[in-house]
């Protein structure tokens, strides 16, 4: 990324900087996943199909209307949804609320056993 231009954060990508291949143009920008640059056509065909000019958001709706359709989806699919509160370890680079208001964590659970269960059965074990 050239120390000139600062990246710009999704929200603010503009319709005419996603060409009709998911790539980013006119912008400096780490390479992108395939999954991305899919997720970018998708989201550019669908916004120039509803009526979008080529200077509109990529994404028209805000992102509190970002947030709660995700929490929403999770309801829905019953996954568990990330609260407001970020513990104390989690550094700044962990998170996303700067961007989307959605947190990063990493998963906190019981230790996982490090060795295999006996996979015997009784009369072999005994």
């Amino acid at each position: 990324m050239s120390p000139t231009r600062a990246a710009v954060p999704i929200h603010a990508l503009r319709l005419d900087q996603v060409t009709d291949d998911g790539h980013l143009i006119g912008l400096d920008h780490q390479p992108l996943h395939e999954d991305a640059r899919l997720y970018l056509r998708a989201q550019r065909t669908y916004r120039l199909h509803t009526g979008a000019e080529p200077g509109d958001l990529l994404i028209a709706e805000s992102r509190a209307h970002v947030t709660y359709a995700l929490r929403r989806i999770g309801a829905e699919l019953n996954l568990p949804a990330p609260t407001n509160h970020v513990p104390a370890e989690a550094k700044k680079a962990d998170r996303w609320q700067q961007s989307l208001g959605v947190a990063l964590l990493p998963l906190v659970g019981n230790a996982l056993p490090t060795e295999a269960p006996n996979q015997q059965s009784p009369e072999v074990a005994a």
